[in-house]
């Protein structure tokens, strides 16, 4: 859903753009969402020169008929789906939602079109939590089943790199998980 930041969500999209200050990006990528336009737009204010696009296939995963419910709604359309999804870590598909194949699918292909880009440098990808966890896991090669134990917070940050501009998950290193401040 695309659903705006809060006043928290927007001072750690400003924290996160501060501690960035000073890298150098030939490129911001962004989900087209508010939320990440938002930061997306502070990262592009320091660096003019530095081109930009949105591209869905970083979108947060889809929760389908539960998107915008809270647990009890949920719960009251379909007892007990909010602690089943709780407690698979999000591994229980929502219904009419994405599942995590379909995520770490499109993730792949977004990421496969960073890295044939001709763009000459550093590429920021403004996203979400499960574009994260897909990015994370397709490149230390986590199977499926495992994409939802990976925790990273809000407001967080992972870096990785491809030899030679390869392709994710055949030559991917992590280079570190950085929380934000």
């Amino acid at each position: 859903m695309d659903v705006p930041l809060s006043e928290v969500g927007m001072g750690q999209a400003r924290a996160v753009a501060l501690e960035l200050r000073g890298r150098e990006f030939a490129q911001v990528v962004s989900s087209g969402l508010e939320r990440a336009e938002f930061t997306a737009q502070l990262l592009r204010s320091d660096r003019p020169g530095m081109r930009r696009l949105d591209d869905p296939r970083f979108m947060e995963r889809s929760r389908g008929d539960w998107a915008g419910m809270s647990p009890a709604e949920i719960d009251r359309r379909q007892p007990g789906a909010s602690e089943l999804w709780a407690s698979s870590r999000g591994m229980f598909d929502p219904p009419a939602g994405e599942s995590v194949e379909q995520v770490l699918e499109r993730v792949e292909s977004g990421l496969h079109s960073c890295l044939d880009s001709k763009v000459d440098g550093d590429v920021v990808i403004v996203a979400h939590l499960w574009v994260l966890r897909a990015a994370l896991a397709l490149t230390v090669g986590l199977p499926a089943e495992q994409v939802g134990r990976i925790d990273i917070p809000t407001a967080g940050r992972i870096e990785i790199s491809w030899a030679d501009r390869g392709s994710p998950g055949a030559k991917g290193e992590l280079h570190g998980l950085f929380p934000a401040p």
